[in-house]
């Protein structure tokens, strides 16, 4: 009986054993998932910061083309102001029918 209850217990301590070992390798396991996991959510860190400075320098270049349009309309409108005030003047001094001055004005538009 006790040479029985020896193998028993000797087999207990091969089940625990194996038990252990397998725990280890779980352990293992979920170390080594843990280790991608941060190296996965460092690598999307990463990734968006360089996603936000992109979209920054993106809303930047728009920016600056907006102030070129507005600084391109607005010297054309200054051209066109400057134009008008001439036609103005020369049909006041009379070097300048009004027909003409339609035709200048009409040609402006176009």
């Amino acid at each position: 009986a006790e040479e029985a209850a020896g193998r028993a217990a000797g087999a207990m301590v091969a089940s625990a054993g194996d038990a252990l070992t397998l725990a280890e390798a779980e352990a293992a396991r979920l170390a080594e998932i843990s280790a991608q996991l941060e190296a996965a959510a460092a690598a999307a860190e990463a990734r968006a910061a360089r996603l936000v400075a992109r979209a920054e320098a993106l809303a930047e270049e728009e920016r600056q083309r907006s102030l070129d349009r507005a600084f391109d309309q607005a010297e054309a409108s200054g051209a066109a102001l400057a134009q008008l005030e001439a036609i103005d003047e020369a049909v006041e001094a009379g070097s300048l029918t009004l027909e003409a001055a339609i035709e200048q004005l009409a040609a402006m538009r176009r």
